[in-house]
């Protein structure tokens, strides 16, 4: 049996792969080898069949036609699907790849930003991320910049720069507009401490206003740090501020350095001056209806009629007021200020004066007399005084108290005093030293030592010395160490006779210089 497998297909045919190579001639291509499966479909599928059962194929193939059919075209078949494969597969890569690459762009592009309307207390976020984001990116051309811009202002922001065409020439300009209305720091400063402010209270015991209350301070402080202004100052000059009328506050305003934030110093000279500026229109015409005109900073309100300041009262507040008054024929001179008389001062002249002032703890009680306390004396208590008074050349210290000469003691130094005592019956002199009796010497009359006694006898005027000598314990000398004698002095007279005994040192006082005499009577 004879297949009719119509034209056999040529090597050098337009199943080359050469034509594969172009993109354009992939899809004729393809409807070419779709006619040639058809046209070999059959054959083939006999061929194959016999050969998987190793039949031979000359009944069905008495000329031999379908096989040489077969082999002509095989080796163009399978070149023809490889190359078609390559083809799709690297056309797949390459689709697959702009694929990506363009989702990559449009997602790096197409950025979610915030929409900025006007309310300056979102201006510097926005600020940020737009700059950040957009602004700073260089992958995106002037014109994209200005659509992002376009895209992310509604509102006032809006209106503002809707007269820019986008193109990039426009960009700087439009944004540079922006920044002149919105990125003012005294602006965003005045808007943020309104915010943080005002910020509503928290309810008891829930949980979203407290929240709430959190996420509008918590910004707000943030982006006024960012500022770098006095924190402190920034406060007090909002808080006084707000309570200029619309008036003042637009002369306030246009009186600011656009750069700086102002200080509190500065508003209050700014207030200060515009103060002075009223009250000087209007005395002009006003004074004259004031005769005499008003004094000390008055306004004259009224014919002869005075708005006086804090301090002064009076038709023409010609009269200062002490709050306390001024005592003690003290006179007001200015608002709580007291002129004291001689002996008075003080807020109100109510304390009494001493001058010089009271010393050693006196208490001025009238002028320029002290009460001293106990141990002085004096005007001004200048004096120390004890009494009794000191004795024995003792001197009044103070307190009442004496510094005792040496060899006494006790309140006012009327006892005589010996350190460490005198013994063996020896009593304290005045001047501090044991007076040790017969027998006895040393400093507390510690030292024991016999002598003899000698008795002299010595005419003296009418009368006679007779010499005794007498053995005597009587120490002499210091530590007793020379020996001592006694002295009968004998006095005979016409009228009266009487005897004096003294004791000395056996010699004359040249060999002993430390010679010590003691008398009894």
């Amino acid at each position: 049996m004879r297949l009719l497998l119509g034209p056999r297909v040529p090597r050098n045919s337009a199943f080359q792969t050469s034509s594969l190579e172009l993109q354009p001639l992939l899809q004729r291509s393809w409807a070419d080898l779709r006619l040639c499966n058809e046209l070999l479909l059959k054959p083939l599928s006999l061929f194959w069949c016999i050969s998987s059962k190793r039949v031979h194929v000359t009944s069905g193939d008495p000329d031999g036609s379908l096989y040489d059919t077969y082999a002509e075209n095989k080796d163009i078949i399978s070149d023809l699907l490889i190359k078609i494969e390559e083809t799709l597969t690297v056309n797949t890569v390459k689709e697959d790849t702009l694929k990506n690459a363009t989702h990559n762009s449009e997602s790096k592009n197409n950025l979610k930003l915030p929409v900025f309307t006007g309310d300056l207390s979102s201006w510097l976020s926005f600020k940020e991320i737009f700059t950040n984001a957009i602004e700073k990116n260089s992958e995106l051309s002037e014109t994209a910049k200005l659509s992002y811009l376009i895209s992310s202002l509604k509102g006032d922001p809006a209106k503002l720069i809707s007269g820019f065409t986008i193109s990039d020439e426009n960009y700087k300009q439009a944004w540079e507009t922006l920044l002149n209305l919105y990125d003012d720091k005294k602006n965003l400063a005045n808007s943020l401490l309104s915010k943080f402010i005002n910020a509503k209270p928290i309810k008891p015991n829930n949980e979203k206003s407290i929240l709430d209350l959190l996420d509008t301070c918590n910004p707000a402080i943030r982006n006024l740090k960012s500022l770098k202004f006095e924190f402190v100052n920034l406060i007090l000059v909002f808080i006084v501020q707000e309570k200029l009328d619309e008036s003042l506050r637009k002369q306030w305003e246009l009186s600011l350095d656009s750069e700086k934030f102002p200080t509190y110093d500065n508003l209050v000279s700014f207030i200060e001056s515009h103060a002075r500026s009223i009250r000087n229109s209007n005395s002009d015409h006003l004074n004259a209806l004031c005769k005499p005109g008003c004094m000390n900073g008055g306004v004259c309100v009224a014919p002869n009629k005075c708005r006086c300041k804090p301090g002064y009262v009076g038709n023409s507040c010609n009269k200062a007021v002490c709050q306390y008054g001024c005592k003690n024929g003290g006179e007001c001179v200015a608002p709580n200020k007291c002129v004291c008389r001689s002996g008075f001062s003080g807020k109100d002249c109510s304390q009494p004066h001493c001058d010089p002032a009271c010393q050693n703890g006196g208490e001025c009680v009238k002028p320029y007399f002290c009460h001293c306390p106990p141990g002085t004396r004096g005007n001004f208590c200048e004096k120390f005084h004890c009494k009794p008074d000191c004795q024995n050349g003792g001197i009044c210290i103070g307190t009442g108290k004496c510094s005792c000469s040496r060899g006494y003691t006790g309140y006012n130094c009327e006892k005589a005093y010996c350190p460490g005592g005198c013994l063996n019956g020896g009593k304290c002199g005045k001047t501090g030293k044991c007076l040790c009796p017969l027998g006895f010497t040393g400093l507390h009359c510690e030292i024991k030592k016999p002598c003899k006694y000698v008795e002299i006898k010595e005419p003296y005027k009418r009368g006679f010395k007779q010499k005794v000598t007498t053995q005597a314990k009587v120490p002499c000398g210091a530590w007793g160490w020379k020996s001592c004698t006694k002295t009968k002095v004998h006095y005979e007279m016409v009228y009266k006779t009487f005897y004096k005994t003294s004791y000395e040192c056996e010699g004359t006082r040249k060999d002993y210089p430390d010679y010590q005499r003691m008398k009894t009577a």
